[in-house]
């Protein structure tokens, strides 16, 4: 055999181990690459599997989130139960960058122990974290029904209003925000139209559409975002009418890392274009099952006696969104001023 035919068996031998070898590591971790780098997608897990009886390494494989302790947490174990048992349709996610931004709160002042901030109404509650760690917050989860997307009454300006719906971590004094939620975007020319989709985001990365997992007002939502590091993300996204759900791995944005510093449930009037946005007339929104975990066991929750309500103001600096701790794991947010009449 001349040296020349042995070196093209010699790379044509290296190059089929190393496609076997990468396919033996996808293999292993199930992942799937997006269409857009950076953010992994967890494969539907095989027929017969039991997320319920599943080990915690196969649950991590196939994408489901942290399962809680039946025990010592038998209310959290029963909403994860109902989450995924309701949502069995595993899609690969289709994403699609936009131009809309879901940034840290913009907070002015405190008035009667709540903070006004221009781009977040909610509750959030904060921990001793510094740094990624046993304090940090590190899960977070939320359900909601999609509320409708009106302009405000009596106004149809031909233009877009927008608002958001979302759990995250950090972004209450840190300025990266581990997020996912839906939009509800109102647009009036001579007749009203409604858009809605879903969405996660590492802030300062732009907002990711999830393109392929459709979502309308009124349908019942779950979000789970969670780290298993300081610069890695993953979320769980549920439509409980329609069965579909999306498990997402994200890499943090280049130099940035996780706090775990607070947990957030918000309604939000993004960034567009550089500027905050108009607030949709989305009327009402209620969050349920509003929790959060750190490292170390603690649970984090709006009911709190320590968390914070958040109120948004408009740019005239009048409140246009106000939340109501409805019990410990319930928050009932309205809006009202200019975003209504």
């Amino acid at each position: 055999m001349t040296n020349s035919k042995k070196s093209a068996l010699a790379v044509a031998f290296a190059a089929l181990l190393v496609l076997t070898l990468n396919s033996a590591a996808q293999d292993a971790d199930h992942r799937i690459q997006t269409n857009l780098r950076g953010v992994e997608s967890a494969p539907e897990p095989p027929e017969g599997f039991d997320p319920t009886t599943a080990s915690d390494r196969d649950l991590e494989d196939f994408g489901f989130p942290p399962r809680p302790d039946s025990l010592t947490h038998p209310e959290f174990y029963a909403r994860w139960v109902k989450v995924i048992t309701a949502s069995r349709q595993r899609i690969v996610p289709e994403l699609k960058i936009t131009g809309r931004f879901h940034g840290p709160a913009q907070r002015v002042t405190k008035d009667n122990g709540a903070v006004n901030t221009y781009n977040w109404s909610g509750a959030t509650q904060t921990t001793a974290a510094t740094a990624y760690g046993a304090s940090s917050a590190y899960f977070v989860m939320a359900e909601y029904v999609v509320p409708t997307a009106n302009q405000a009454f009596g106004t149809c300006n031909g233009g877009w209003d927008y608002s958001s719906t979302w759990a995250g971590l950090d972004g209450y004094g840190s300025n990266d925000v581990l997020q996912a939620g839906t939009d509800s975007d109102a647009l009036c020319i001579s007749y009203l139209l409604g858009h809605y989709n879903a969405w996660i985001e590492w802030f300062p990365l732009p907002e990711m559409q999830i393109a392929n997992l459709p979502v309308n007002a009124g349908d019942d939502i779950v979000v789970e975002v969670w780290s298993t590091s300081a610069t890695q993300g993953h979320v769980y996204f549920a439509n409980l009418n329609t069965g579909q759900n999306a498990s997402l791995s994200i890499a943090a944005p280049a130099g940035t890392r996780l706090v775990g510093n607070s947990a957030e449930w918000v309604v939000e009037r993004p960034s567009v274009n550089g500027r905050i946005a108009t607030l949709t007339n989305y009327i009402t929104d209620y969050l349920s099952d509003c929790l959060a975990y750190t490292q170390n066991g603690e649970v984090l929750y709006p009911g709190s006696a320590s968390a914070t309500q958040l109120i948004m103001l408009d740019n005239n600096s009048q409140t246009i969104s106000e939340p109501i701790p409805l019990g410990p794991y319930g928050l009932w947010l309205e809006d009202t001023g200019s975003a209504r009449y």
